[in-house]
């Protein structure tokens, strides 16, 4: 059961730092016996890759992921693998499905991280009307996170522990919707919070790798929109 109720929702990041975790770059390193899955970084949400905190780059992920009109190469929606459209920079995004199941094999360059969501929720102005503030935001966004349950992840065949450790809300950010948006939301410039259970990899080794993950969302009293499963597996070829 993710546990995000001992997460302070007034708070901008809510995640716990430690004195130490504030100035270390945090990773958790696994010695693999699997040579293919070797040295496998994975960043934690008191870490900052690449100059940016943690929940920046899960803002960043949502921008991507809205930011395209809802068609057929829409991340979302593509059957066919790793969207190139709008990666830039030293971290590759990967998304669900529409369908709540996938199975895609794709090519990404050699030197990317990886960031993918297990289960994410977001709440925007654009979206929820009667949502005006930072906390209002974030306590939707926290709530309907709330309802995750059954988060698996394997990478390589491994299977990952204490999922609940990589769950991470963002700061407020900005994002543009547009017309014929992925979400229900009205096209046009908004404020959003985001909450979610992510995997963030380091660069994987040069070729081939699989990274499987699934999860449910389960609200007991009824709300439509809070309930879903992903059941996701990526074999990707790095070079």
């Amino acid at each position: 059961m993710i546990e995000w109720s001992k997460m302070n929702v007034s708070s901008p990041i809510l995640i716990s730092f430690s004195l130490i975790s504030i100035f270390v770059l945090a990773v958790v390193s696994f010695a693999l016996a699997n040579s293919s899955a070797s040295n496998l970084t994975i960043f934690t949400p008191d870490s900052s890759p690449y100059g940016l905190t943690f929940g920046e780059w899960t803002s960043k992920w949502w921008q991507w992921f809205v930011s395209m009109p809802n068609d057929n190469n829409h991340p979302l929606n593509d059957a066919k693998g790793c969207p190139s459209t709008n990666q830039a920079g030293p971290v590759w995004f990967l998304a669900g499905s529409i369908t709540g199941y996938a199975e895609r094999t794709c090519t990404i360059p050699q030197g990317k991280a990886i960031l993918q969501p297990t289960l994410m929720q977001e709440c925007s102005t654009a979206e929820q009307s009667t949502l005006k503030t930072e906390s209002e935001l974030r306590a939707c966004a926290v709530s309907s996170a709330s309802h995750f349950r059954n988060i698996e992840v394997t990478i390589d065949g491994v299977s990952l522990k204490d999922m609940q450790k990589y769950n991470a809300v963002s700061p407020l950010f900005n994002v543009t919707f547009p017309d014929n948006p992925i979400v229900a939301a009205t096209p046009g410039p908004s404020q959003a919070v985001a909450a979610g259970n992510w995997v963030f990899l380091g660069p994987l080794s040069v070729g081939p790798h699989e990274i499987h993950r699934k999860g449910e969302s389960i609200d007991f009293t009824g709300a439509a929109t809070q309930n879903f499963a992903q059941d996701i597996t990526y074999h990707i070829t790095v070079k």
